[in-house]
């Protein structure tokens, strides 16, 4: 071998060796991770999908502020919304999702329990993180509870949690009614709860199902409503929809994204966040505090088969 042939070789070597060295330093760097979120757009007014990603995006944000975890720090969120309940459990299967928000009647309904795992929800107090509802009517009125309802319509208000209240009165109907002659038709309105209140106060409706923070809230801040209200039923407390990862999914990332979630309401951005998210704070959940939400869904399907 000569000099030049030698040479050559030493190259090719020595560049072979570079490229080796350089390959291994690429795979050694931390990938980009990716947080894939799904949300099923029926149960968000279309209205407000654009508020809802802008919120998401700037939690987000806040995640990667208050984080420790290099993985998180380096993140991307990329929410995904969906047309059909369908399609976000395709896409959650074939792990293309890593997290989705998920109402717990689609939940029961398409039987999700070892797909995913429930870990925040949403609330508009700290002090309890369950739904709990109030069948309402005026104070004059002379029904003091649901067995001695005369015919008569009750509105449900237009809320994220009209699907589970709906839920809760037919069982009702079907459980305390079934003796009674009384026809009582479920009206499902397209007032708020504060609308469908003061229709209460002012007599212009004779029953309304309000979420009983709702409630409170309102008699705080307009005692006459107290005053001139009564409740005549409550519901036991339920979770209507809730965030949750998929199985196996890295519980320290899962851990992190609790953690800031159960804190937004702590700070001044998060407040912002919370409220384009129309909420006011977040609390942790597992699977057991769905308990009443699962036995009023398993007592509706006594009655009724859950419809799309």
């Amino acid at each position: 071998m000569n000099y030049n042939e030698h040479n050559l070789r030493g190259r090719i070597i020595y560049f072979t060796l570079v490229l080796f060295i350089l390959s291994e330093m690429i795979a050694a760097q931390p990938k980009q991770l990716i947080l894939n979120f799904g949300y099923y757009t029926k149960d968000f007014n279309k209205s407000n999908i654009t508020e809802i990603d802008e919120s998401l995006k700037r939690w987000a944000e806040v995640i990667k502020k208050n984080t420790k975890i290099e993985m998180l720090v380096n993140s991307v969120m990329n929410n995904q919304f969906y047309t059909t309940i369908d399609e976000m459990i395709d896409k959650l299967s074939d792990n293309k999702l890593d997290f989705i928000n998920i109402s717990a009647i689609d939940y029961y309904k398409h039987d999700l329990k070892n797909k995913i795992v429930p870990i925040l929800t949403t609330a508009k107090t700290k002090e309890s993180k369950y739904e709990r509802y109030l069948l309402v009517t005026h104070i004059s009125s002379a029904v003091s509870d649901f067995t001695k309802m005369p015919n008569s319509q009750i509105v449900i208000p237009n809320s994220y949690s009209s699907g589970l209240v709906k839920l809760w009165l037919e069982v009702e109907l079907k459980e305390k009614m079934k003796n009674k002659k009384s026809k009582i038709v479920l009206v499902e309105s397209n007032k708020n709860e504060n609308e469908a209140l003061f229709s209460i106060f002012f007599k212009k409706t004779d029953f309304a199902v309000i979420r009983e923070d709702s409630y409170d809230i309102a008699c705080e801040l307009n005692p006459q409503i107290k005053k001139n209200t009564k409740i005549i039923s409550k519901s036991a407390h339920y979770i209507n929809a809730f965030f949750a990862h998929r199985k196996n999914y890295d519980p320290e990332i899962t851990e992190e994204i609790v953690k800031v979630g159960m804190n937004m309401d702590k700070s001044v951005e998060g407040k912002q966040i919370l409220n384009l998210m129309l909420t006011n704070c977040m609390h942790q959940i597992e699977l057991k505090d769905l308990h009443e939400t699962e036995n009023l869904i398993k007592q509706h399907n006594k009655y009724y088969r859950l419809k799309n």
